[in-house]
């Protein structure tokens, strides 16, 4: 049995974000999250991951994993074991709702990159990316700053943040946390990266 067919965007995202294991340039990130968005008419924010998911054929369940794992996602040709959907995401259903909003979409960076559309692909998060070799490690790097990019598109959030100029980067963090719905410590990483520098709660916004 083949593999669910894909719109052709993916394919062309494939293409371009294809790496070979190494670390994918930030602006191929980028410009990819734009291409999705803009073929699924999407608002600026919040994004809605898993109807991006469901868009793509993926079915979403929750389970329970062992412990050190948070998520799985599968693009397979035949069943594998009790579930018969051929393309779909695993959630862990004792994590609260923003962590299952992220593996959704660390999940569909492993689609966009990883997948190739001709052969089964089966890869499962872990909940700490230290404790796994170094060739899965790029892959699940590159996978988060996929999510990031996703969930907090840069021009979106750039005009948020410039929005917001002279009020305290802790409290411009909680906005982005409740307007985005992303985690406080994901909205400070995806700022210090586009940003190229660290962020002191008490200081003012200055914009990015």
């Amino acid at each position: 049995m083949a593999i669910k067919e894909v719109p052709n965007y993916v394919d062309e995202i494939r293409a371009k974000l294809k790496n070979d294991n190494k670390y994918v340039p930030q602006k191929d990130l980028e410009w990819a999250v734009d291409v999705i968005l803009r073929h699924n008419n999407c608002p600026d924010w919040p994004i809605d991951a898993q109807k991006l998911a469901e868009n793509l054929g993926f079915d979403i369940y929750e389970t329970i994993f062992p412990k050190g794992t948070i998520g799985a996602m599968v693009d397979a040709g035949e069943p594998i074991g009790d579930i018969k959907s051929l393309r779909y995401i695993l959630t862990d259903k004792q994590s609260d709702i923003l962590r299952k909003i992220g593996t959704i979409a660390h999940e569909l960076g492993h689609f966009f990159i990883d997948c190739d559309g001709e052969h089964e692909f089966y890869e499962t998060r872990p909940l700490n990316l230290y404790k796994i070799d170094p060739q899965k490690k790029i892959k699940e790097e590159n996978a988060n700053r996929f999510k990031d990019a996703l969930l907090m598109p840069e021009n979106s959030l750039k005009a948020f943040v410039n929005g917001r100029k002279g009020k305290r980067w802790g409290d411009v963090l909680q906005e982005i946390k409740y307007n985005f719905v992303v985690p406080s410590h994901t909205a400070r990483e995806r700022l210090e990266q586009m940003m190229n520098e660290t962020i002191n709660d008490e200081d003012r916004c200055r914009g990015v």
